[in-house]
């Protein structure tokens, strides 16, 4: 393996952690997203709401990574 095999590898590595953050800060914000907008309507919030809401997001998220 080559030197700029290894830089190759080592970037490709890099971006796959850039976009698995990606997809965490995506769950986060539509979590959040989601409490504010059942609370903002005077709703309550069944338990695990936001989870249920973010898991949501995770799906299409992960087919694009794949």
């Amino acid at each position: 393996m080559t030197m700029e095999d290894q830089w190759q590898a080592a970037r490709a590595r890099r971006l796959r952690d850039v976009e698995l953050l990606m997809v965490v800060f995506a769950m986060v914000v539509t979590a959040y997203a989601a409490v504010e907008t059942e609370l903002a309507l005077g709703g309550r919030l069944p338990e695990g709401f936001a989870l249920r809401s973010a898991a949501l997001a995770v799906p299409p998220l992960l087919a694009h990574l794949a």
